[in-house]
């Protein structure tokens, strides 16, 4: 607490002698400046020059004034004539433009009407051939796919469980790719998976399913290569 005290105590003094000290150079700055306007003063009223009074000036002779006098009466105003008036001018008349006859398209409009029924019948022609392409694409396709199903049903009904395989427990699937030649005869039989008790199964039924009838219709579209069918030989 002492420490405290001193330390103020010593600020306080240092603000107190600080603002002394302020007062003290502001006295002393206002007395050099008084003292050197002064001296400015007395400078300027030394330099200062006497101005010198011009004599008055000698009054003009009155002939010279009546000479101006007579100078400076008014002249008499010029009569103004009144202007003519302007002459109106009459506008010319608008004389309207002859319209340009309009030239007979009797012969194009017949040219137009010929063109027309020709452009419409290629485009008829074209659209019915188009369809009739389309209807025999998808004809093929349906009598193909029907064909297809029927010999993947035979195949399955023609399969038989060996009865080895059952006595042993075995399952599973096996798949069969073959193809089909144009005269409905099955080639190239290859199997995958399973037992190969279950692969010979698979092969025989492929071969029961065959020979077949291909209709008509449909022989351009053969011989098919790759036909593949899963044979699932599974035991209740």
């Amino acid at each position: 607490m002492n420490s405290r005290r001193y330390a103020f105590s010593l600020l306080i003094a240092t603000v107190i002698y600080t603002m002394i000290g302020i007062a003290l150079w502001m006295l002393v700055s206002l007395k050099i400046a008084g003292e050197a306007s002064k001296e400015t003063i007395m400078e300027v009223a030394i330099l200062e020059p006497q101005i010198e009074t011009a004599p008055p000036s000698e009054s003009v002779p009155n002939e010279t004034q009546a000479e101006q006098e007579e100078e400076l009466d008014p002249e008499p105003e010029p009569e103004l004539k009144p202007e003519p008036e302007p002459e109106t001018v009459p506008e010319p008349e608008t004389v309207p433009e002859p319209k340009p006859k309009p030239k007979p398209v009797k012969k194009i409009k017949k040219q137009a009407k010929k063109l027309k029924p020709k452009l419409a019948n290629k485009k008829v022609v074209k659209k019915s051939q188009k369809s009739r392409a389309a209807s025999s694409r998808q004809q093929f396709r349906r009598g193909e796919n029907a064909l297809l199903l029927r010999v993947r049903a035979s195949i399955i009904r023609n399969k038989k469980y060996p009865r080895a395989a059952i006595k042993r427990n075995i399952q599973g699937r096996v798949k069969v790719v073959f193809d089909i030649e144009k005269n409905g005869r099955v080639s190239h039989i290859r199997v995958s998976g399973g037992s190969k008790l279950l692969q010979r199964a698979a092969r025989k039924s492929v071969s029961r399913s065959f020979p077949i009838k291909i209709p008509a219709k449909i022989t351009k579209r053969f011989p098919r290569r790759n036909i593949s069918v899963n044979l699932d030989f599974r035991l209740k």
